[in-house]
């Protein structure tokens, strides 16, 4: 998924995110609101569940549970003006030990 402006509302189906650096959601615009309620997300090795490489954004996760596999991250920003508001409980099972649950630049809350 590929957002440049605008909301974002992610509330229903599963999110099935291949290996090899793909992304579940991708944003590049500023002022954004980027939020995920009932989205499930199957993150694969070396992957991504959020990226986000505007300004101003802001990503709020919702749901119950995120599994991370060998070298995956749930949200990555590199928005230093960009808020990660996470209350996803994150749980990494891969055996590489380079898993980050939030990996951002800008403000995490909880």
């Amino acid at each position: 998924m590929y957002s440049k402006g605008g909301t974002v509302d992610l509330n229903s189906g599963t999110i099935k995110v291949g290996k090899n650096e793909a992304v579940g959601v991708y944003t590049v615009g500023s002022g954004q609101q980027i939020t995920n309620t009932g989205t499930a997300f199957d993150i694969e090795d070396t992957s991504f569940g959020f990226v986000n490489v505007g300004t101003g954004n802001t990503i709020e996760s919702n749901i119950s549970d995120v599994t991370l596999k060998n070298d995956s991250v749930y949200a990555y920003s590199n928005d230093n003006t960009g808020v990660i508001r996470n209350n996803t409980n994150l749980t990494a099972v891969g055996t590489s030990g380079n898993n980050y649950g939030i990996y951002a630049a800008g403000t995490i809350e909880k």
